[in-house]
């Protein structure tokens, strides 16, 4: 396997399958450079790559919970999940460590959570 750090941006973003499926360690390895590049790194065009990556996830997961929303609300919603994720990493020191994918399903299906949520709260 060659150096992930060392590939070009798309190739490594070919790399990364959606996280609602279930990764082979490889996958995992690539994920996490992703993440390293786009949160750490604060890599614009790696920021790019992993949004592109993670979009069909995310709606995966919000018609999962929510099977009647509609293409615009999920739309809205997939945004806010990621305007969460920009925060919560916006400004992360370049020495920091990278979350695990894991913990990043993890906070991502908690982020749809609460705006399905709030969704129903405004309703």
């Amino acid at each position: 396997m060659s150096d992930l750090r060392s590939i070009p941006l798309e190739q490594l973003r070919q790399q990364c399958p959606p996280l609602n499926q279930q990764l082979e360690p490889a996958a995992d390895a690539a994920w996490h450079e992703l993440l390293h590049r786009a949160l750490v790194a604060q890599n614009d065009a790696a920021w790019d790559a992993m949004i592109n990556s993670l979009w069909i996830s995310i709606f995966t997961w919000l018609y999962g919970r929510a099977p009647n929303l509609s293409p615009a609300a999920a739309e809205r919603l997939a945004q806010q999940v990621l305007l969460a994720l920009r925060r919560e990493y916006l400004g992360v020191a370049a020495t920091a460590q990278v979350q695990t994918t894991t913990m990043l399903i993890g906070f991502l299906q908690e982020q749809i959570a609460l705006v399905l949520t709030n969704k129903e709260t405004l309703m």
